[in-house]
């Protein structure tokens, strides 16, 4: 799915304003995904480790329905996604923008 998205920015930014592409790319869920993709890319793993490790939140804690520990992963993939993304909007939000106005000095 991403490699599909990264196709359509180039198209995007030479599409027609009113084209479907032109929608998609600039769509505000979209633009707001990407500007914390980076940092939700940056938090994910770490988090992981520190909820499986140090909260002993695993997959295979929750039981098991028909041979498959589908639910404890959705439910460990919801905790670390949904603090991930708190982290990761939080970041965009406190640390950046210091940040990014250090960039005309270097």
């Amino acid at each position: 799915m991403a490699v599909g998205f990264v196709r359509l920015v180039p198209l995007g930014i030479h599409a027609d304003p009113h084209s479907r592409v032109s929608r998609v790319v600039c769509w505000k869920p979209a633009v707001r995904a990407g500007l914390i993709s980076y940092a939700f890319y940056v938090f994910h793993q770490p988090l992981l480790f520190l909820i499986v490790r140090a909260w002993h939140l695993d997959a295979q804690d929750f039981p098991a329905v028909a041979g498959s520990h589908l639910i404890g992963l959705l439910v460990v993939g919801n905790v670390v996604g949904g603090i991930t993304a708190v982290l990761s909007v939080a970041s965009g939000r406190l640390f950046e923008p210091p940040i990014l106005k250090l960039e005309s000095r270097f």
